[in-house]
């Protein structure tokens, strides 16, 4: 049963390029372990689940987050990296009519981004 741990575990797996097998070899565990981990099945000790994180270029806190973390500090906007939040918003825009997605990129577009400097003032 894939747990968020394992969903957050198997998406740094893909992303990092490496195989169940490559990555058991590098960390010293069987592929038959990294498989249970990916399955939700088998939770690694932390010091299991430091190394893998080092191997898989993340952070322990990535893949032990709630879903309202992002699991990516690069903020690049890769689908694995959206939180609950972020996911259930798509889900929404996604039913939205043109007409409607249009009025909401529109306001979206008005909103202060984080780092620049808003005109609007409370």
């Amino acid at each position: 049963m894939q747990t968020a741990f394992s969903t957050k575990f198997s998406a740094a797996l893909r992303r990092s390029g490496l195989t169940q097998k490559a990555l058991a070899a590098r960390a010293g565990i069987t592929p038959s372990y990294v498989s249970q981990i990916c399955a939700g099945k088998k939770r690694p000790t932390l010091t299991t689940l430091t190394h893998l994180c080092e191997i898989l270029n993340v952070h322990v806190s990535d893949l032990l987050s709630d879903g309202d973390t992002p699991s990516c500090t690069q903020n690049h906007g890769c689908l694995e990296c959206l939180t609950d939040k972020e996911r259930k918003l798509l889900i929404i825009y996604r039913s939205l009519s043109p007409s409607d997605r249009s009025m909401l990129e529109q306001l979206a577009a008005t909103l202060p981004r984080p780092g620049k400097h808003s005109s609007h003032h409370s």
